[in-house]
């Protein structure tokens, strides 16, 4: 989609200086011109009306502006164009996506061809997007912005009447800077582990006790996902690191730390390893391996020497996400996404390398499966939100959970 719109964006002043100076000045003019928010606002939306799998069908890509909406938050178009060091704002991807699909319902399809051809001519030097949107709808940018804020408030409103929401149980000391606490689980001893990043620190990993006082475990390094594994005071992450020689070479080794004994543990060096799982005495490892021939296994890592002593491939087109242990290390649950972008539940049997689908193959986001005796609990698609789901590991039979106006995420579930 952006080979598209650098294409049509050559006209005018930008097509004289591409003339004159070449492709840079090309990419800098259409830049200047062209609002990254609508680039990236224009890419989203023709990949989700274009296919049964873009982001703007999954619920917890609008998360954000829901949330605010529902708590009755409004953002300036200015903020929400610039972004906060301090509040939460979404990026442009979903400011864009929201902008695009406002557009495309109240003005029809031709609006934003219009809009971006006289913007990229720079027909008007100063602000030429927003003089050609104004041209076009009658509309600012920021009153255009404000009429797509209401209009999806009043939906979004509209729907929560209808959903029944739980108690939030809030911090006892609400930060200033906005804080994310992510992956909440429950230590043995009762406390709550949380990862929490906010915008001036770093991400690190904490506990709340029964009285609400918060403490800081260990600070983690640079990582591609967000996920750990927990299981009874073993934590498990990756983190990144580079090739002293080649430096667009990375790798994504695992960390095993042991909540009681404060002993951090670098499990892999120069592995590709993703969403890792300690077993409950934290001697086993099963984790993501994704090499380069980019095929996605399952593999099981003696958390002392860090070699490989169990690998499952399974058919070639499956990408493994978020591996459970079950029934000790006899069996591991894993969601899975295939080659058509549907995803299911399976199980893997590690003494007869077998397989079987505990949930079969459909197009929905499977989110952190979570096992809890002889059941997986875990976040899918309900509507228009995200919903916490259980599945019986014996029989296939499937509840839900919650129904938050919101949506729901990241279960833990003990009893």
């Amino acid at each position: 989609r952006h080979v598209i719109q650098r294409s049509t964006a050559r006209r005018g002043i930008t097509k004289w200086l591409y003339n004159l100076f070449g492709e840079e000045s090309w990419a800098a003019a259409s830049s200047l011109a062209v609002p990254d928010w609508f680039a990236e606002g224009d890419a989203v939306w023709s990949e989700t009306v274009l296919s049964g799998q873009g982001r703007g069908r999954i619920p917890n890509f609008l998360k954000g502006y829901r949330t605010l909406a529902l708590e009755d938050k409004n953002i300036s178009y200015v903020k929400a164009r610039n972004g906060s060091i301090r509040d939460y704002v979404p990026d442009h991807y979903r400011l864009g996506y929201l902008m695009v699909d406002h557009g495309q319902k109240q003005y029809g399809y031709s609006l934003w061809k219009d809009v971006f051809m006289d913007a990229s001519a720079y027909r008007g030097m100063i602000y030429p997007f927003s003089n050609a949107l104004k041209r076009v709808t009658g509309a600012s940018t920021r009153d255009f912005y404000e009429n797509m804020i209401s209009e999806r408030t009043d939906l979004w409103k509209q729907r929560q009447t209808m959903m029944q929401a739980r108690p939030v149980y809030h911090p006892l000391q609400i930060p200033k800077t906005f804080t994310d606490h992510l992956y909440p689980r429950l230590s043995p001893t009762g406390d709550i582990i949380y990862f929490q990043r906010s915008y001036h620190q770093t991400g690190a990993y904490f506990y709340v006790n029964e009285h609400g006082t918060a403490h800081k475990m260990i600070s983690r390094g640079i990582s591609s996902e967000i996920y750990y594994g927990y299981n009874k005071g073993w934590l498990a992450w990756t983190e990144m690191t580079q090739d002293p020689r080649w430096v667009e070479r990375n790798y994504s080794n695992i960390i095993l730390y042991h909540e009681l004994s404060d002993k951090r543990i670098k499990v892999t060096t120069r592995g590709k390893y993703f969403a890792p799982q300690p077993s409950a005495d934290g001697s086993r490892i099963v984790a993501v391996h994704q090499g380069e021939d980019m095929q996605s296994k399952l593999e099981v890592l003696d958390t002392r020497t860090g070699d490989t002593k169990y690998t499952f491939k399974g058919p070639a087109d499956w990408v493994f996400t978020y591996p459970q242990w079950y029934r000790g290390t006899q069996s591991i649950i894993s969601a899975v996404r295939s080659a058509q972008g549907e995803m299911a539940l399976v199980k893997v049997d590690v003494a007869s390398d077998s397989v079987s689908l505990l949930l079969p193959f459909r197009n929905t986001v499977i989110g952190s499966p979570w096992i809890d005796g002889e059941v997986v609990v875990y976040s899918a698609h309900h509507d228009l939100s995200e919903q916490i789901y259980q599945t019986s590991i014996d029989n296939g039979s499937t509840a839900r959970l919650t129904l938050e106006p919101n949506g729901a995420f990241q279960p833990f579930k003990r009893g």
